[in-house]
């Protein structure tokens, strides 16, 4: 439901966002809902800024949130995320498209020859796969890597290796739009933010999202100190 967009960015407390060749005019215009401050890449709008988004990005700073579509293959998306890194005194909630069939493991792309061919699958225009038994033709606009599965292919792959290089930054496990993934620095406060969150996937009523993040971290440290406090005395009762 992408409903829940404006909700976990309400949680995590995102003034600004970045929407990087976010194709999807629906859930484009939900995010302008939410009411943030967005700078568009690529997206039609008047005000985008138009070019490859791995120049772009790199003059972009200190955004809370970014929506990354378009080229759906290893290279583009694993230099996209290590880009938004380094571009960011605090790593900011990432969305990351196209995390779904056709390629999860296998690289697509829009313009072959803007990829290093050390990192450039074989590819085809038409490509016919195995698909739920089935032999199926991908016809689009996009040209496909030949072979799945293999390393440096497909935009999971791309996620894992960027995951694997950051234990710092994590998955946010909340399946709630088919194919985006959700990265997120693992910190204390956060882990609180994913509890409300869940709260309300469950249908739960929950106050805390209106609580500020100094009386999140407030709750924490009390429960900090009833947790390693030698007197066994419950501070919550002040």
């Amino acid at each position: 439901d992408s409903n829940m967009i404006p909700e976990i960015l309400g949680v995590f407390k995102a003034k600004n966002a970045v929407l990087s060749c976010l194709a999807n005019e629906s859930l484009v215009d939900t995010i302008k809902k939410s009411g943030l401050e967005l700078t568009f890449i690529n997206t039609g709008d008047d005000d985008a800024i138009d070019g490859n988004p791995l120049d772009v990005l790199q003059d972009l700073k200190d955004y809370d949130a970014i929506f990354i579509d378009g080229d759906a293959n290893w290279y583009t998306v694993f230099n996209e995320l290590n880009i938004v890194k380094k571009s960011n005194n605090e790593f900011p909630l990432v969305f990351i498209c196209n995390n779904i069939f056709p390629n999860k493991r296998r690289d697509s792309y829009a313009d072959p020859e803007s990829i290093p061919s050390e990192f450039r699958q074989e590819y085809a225009k038409e490509l016919p796969i195995c698909y739920d038994g089935e032999i199926v033709n991908i016809i689009d606009e996009y040209y496909h890597a030949c072979d799945e599965n293999t390393p440096k292919n497909g935009v999971l792959t791309a996620i894992e290796d960027f995951l694997s290089e950051n234990s710092h930054i994590s998955i946010m496990k909340i399946n709630f739009i088919d194919g985006i993934t959700v990265l997120y620095p693992k910190t204390q406060i956060n882990k609180k933010r994913l509890d409300i969150i869940n709260k309300m996937l469950q249908g739960e009523k929950t106050e805390a999202i209106s609580l500020s993040d100094k009386l999140i971290e407030n709750s924490l440290l009390v429960s900090y100190i009833n947790k390693y406090n030698e007197y066994g005395e419950n501070f919550n009762k002040f």
